[in-house]
């Protein structure tokens, strides 16, 4: 391999050897959940699977193509949930959900959070897939993410925040397991058609949408499946039923908020999501080592990291554990938290538009953009 090509592949393969280290040092059962998040992590590097792209590529460049696969996320979750919480009620088994309670800083936290993971190019997860394919720039978002857990923690104290995490409402506690899945699978189907009829009136454009067709997409079927992009739905699905089968298993769904501020579980999950990244791009030959742009750059990614750090703590959860793990637990808390984020993330499209970050500004009609411009 020449030494060029080496080197822009090295320091990746450094920082996925520091997250394998990560890993060893989280003690007992709940090092096993790292591999929970390599396959998250894959799943989200192939199809460039983003919450924060669902909302920045709705509001500054027209495109619905991913805030459609994340509401099949969310669908998909709450099937999977249904399926776990039938078997779990039918085997006799433990099942705990992510029931958080709904306060006035679940609203404020997580419209702060929406509004970092848009200055930062991504959530927290998507923080950590990026990171690992070589986005060095993410390097000042995980900063800026301890720096907010650190913040939080000093606002809402850990024994008072799981007590939180445990005081919310089950939908199920007043409509039944069913009647949940149901009206649940309804407003997240009605938001799926809605955004499709929607987007056959605009044109086809977005930062981060996988260029699919031509040559490269027709080859062999193991080849267009592993190496070629998925569509973000193909993502979408596969992390939901991932999520559904650890619920299944496990009877807990995922967290990621406390990875850096009470290593555990969340710490082995965050790790895995940086391995996921780091293979998902070796194997799509997207592997490279890419620093921030600029000076400003990377001080947004830091600003937005810090807002989701210190969003995500007081908000009891983020993108993983509020919305996915939220959405299979039927919790009421995740519908007020997705709402709050999505104004959250409205406003920091806004902001990032007006700030002027390269790569912020609406395309014109029918001009994509390319996997490798990576924000």
């Amino acid at each position: 391999m020449p030494s060029a090509a080496r080197r822009s592949w090295t320091p990746a393969a450094v920082l996925a050897l520091g997250a394998a280290g990560v890993i060893a040092l989280v003690p007992g059962p709940a090092r096993a959940d790292w591999v929970w998040g390599f396959f998250a992590g894959a799943a989200m590097q192939r199809s460039r699977l983003c919450f924060a792209g669902a909302v920045r590529d709705a509001v500054l460049f027209r495109a619905l193509q991913m805030g459609r696969a994340i509401l099949m996320l969310l669908a998909g979750s709450v099937a999977a949930g249904w399926w776990a919480a039938a078997r779990h009620a039918a085997a006799g088994l433990g099942h705990h959900g992510y029931w958080a309670a709904i306060t006035p800083g679940v609203v404020a936290g997580a419209f702060l959070f929406g509004t970092g993971m848009v200055l930062a190019g991504g959530c927290l997860a998507g923080s950590l897939w990026r990171l690992g394919e070589g986005q060095a720039a993410y390097l000042w978002t995980v900063a800026g993410w301890a720096a907010g857990s650190g913040l939080g923690r000093l606002l809402l104290p850990l024994p008072e925040r799981l007590d939180q995490l445990h005081r919310g409402l089950a939908l199920p506690d007043v409509l039944g397991l069913p009647g949940s899945a149901a009206l649940s699978l309804a407003v997240l189907g009605g938001g799926i058609l809605g955004l499709a009829l929607w987007d056959r009136r605009q044109p086809a454009v977005g930062e981060e949408l996988p260029q699919t067709g031509g040559a490269g997409a027709a080859g062999a079927r193991w080849r267009r499946l592993l190496r070629a992009p998925w569509p973000p739905e193909a993502g979408a699905l596969m992390t939901a039923a991932l999520a559904g089968a650890y619920l299944a298993l496990t009877g807990r769904t995922w967290s990621l908020t406390p990875a850096l501020a009470a290593p555990g579980r969340a710490t082995a999950f965050a790790a895995g999501l940086v391995l996921g990244g780091f293979a998902g791009a070796a194997l799509g030959h997207e592997l490279r080592w890419r620093r921030p742009l600029t000076a400003r750059d990377a001080g947004l990614r830091a600003a937005g990291g810090l807002l989701m750090g210190f969003g995500a703590w007081i908000s009891l959860g983020c993108t993983v554990g509020a919305l996915i793990g939220g959405m299979a637990s039927f919790s009421l808390h995740a519908w007020v938290w997705m709402l709050s984020a999505v104004a959250g993330g409205v406003g920091g499209s806004w902001l990032l538009l007006s700030v002027g970050r390269p790569g912020a500004r609406p395309a014109s009609p029918g001009q994509g953009v390319s996997r490798e411009q990576g924000v």
